[in-house]
């Protein structure tokens, strides 16, 4: 990937305790404590720890978040990696997008080149990528995309989840939260695990165990696990079941 700098400061940020500082632009960030930065930060790096608020947009070229961390504004970075917890406001806009932990987004659009989720990403909006790959939870109104491959797995590993996050990010008990739920997914290649969505379309699509799927567009192949259920089935396709 190619390496963009966002800015040609040389200033760097060390924030540590319990502090309110202002926005700028650096070359880099690194915010540890309980923090609030008053605007926006455009920089070449920034890691998040501790519990921070950003009342503005964060623009950096890397964006590393292993804390707790609320932004009322937008997100554009090249790369960026969440452990922990991000709550958002606005759009989000990278070209790598790692997800080990959670996004919440209340914004319209969430846009890169590749998605990779083992945690959850909750976000009533679209989602488009050229690459997703999710083996966590994903929530959203619509993912679009080339390759769009979601095959959600329980998500226990994530023990912090069940010790006072689970309220944070929405999740229910009696294993439901073993399901993604996605309202259109339109793609050329999907592949589909524990996903409940009203819509899918694409051209080669596979959909896996314990899928309930509304309707499903296929102008290409279509395989289908014995343990999913589709309502409608509608296109030009070649038709195959799998077995479990």
């Amino acid at each position: 990937m190619e390496r963009i700098k966002y800015t040609e400061s040389d200033l760097k940020c060390r924030v540590e305790g319990i502090q309110t500082v202002e926005g700028g632009e650096f070359d880099s960030v690194k915010i540890a404590g309980v923090v609030t930065i008053n605007g926006d930060i455009v920089t070449n790096k920034m890691q998040l720890e501790g519990v921070s608020t950003v009342k503005g947009t964060v623009k950096a070229a890397r964006l590393s978040v292993s804390g707790v961390t609320n932004i009322s504004n937008d997100i554009v970075s090249n790369e960026m990696k969440v452990e922990a917890v991000v709550n958002l406001s606005g759009n989000l806009k990278s070209k790598s997008l790692e997800i080990q932990g959670v996004i919440r987004s209340r914004g319209d659009k969430v846009e890169a080149e590749t998605i990779t989720c083992k945690g959850v990403l909750d976000f009533s909006g679209e989602i488009s990528a050229d690459l997703v790959k999710a083996e966590g939870i994903i929530r959203a109104d619509e993912i679009c995309g080339d390759q769009i491959c979601i095959e959600s797995v329980s998500i226990e590993p994530y023990h912090w989840l069940k010790k006072g996050l689970r309220s944070l990010v929405g999740l229910e008990d009696e294993g439901r939260d073993r399901f993604s739920q996605i309202d259109l997914i339109e793609g050329t290649t999907i592949t589909l695990k524990n996903v409940r969505a009203k819509e899918v379309n694409g051209h080669t699509i596979m959909i896996g165990e314990n899928c309930i799927i509304d309707k499903v567009d296929c102008d290409g192949e279509l395989c289908v696990s014995r343990t999913a259920t589709i309502k409608e089935i509608t296109g030009e396709h070649t038709f195959s079941e799998k077995e479990s």
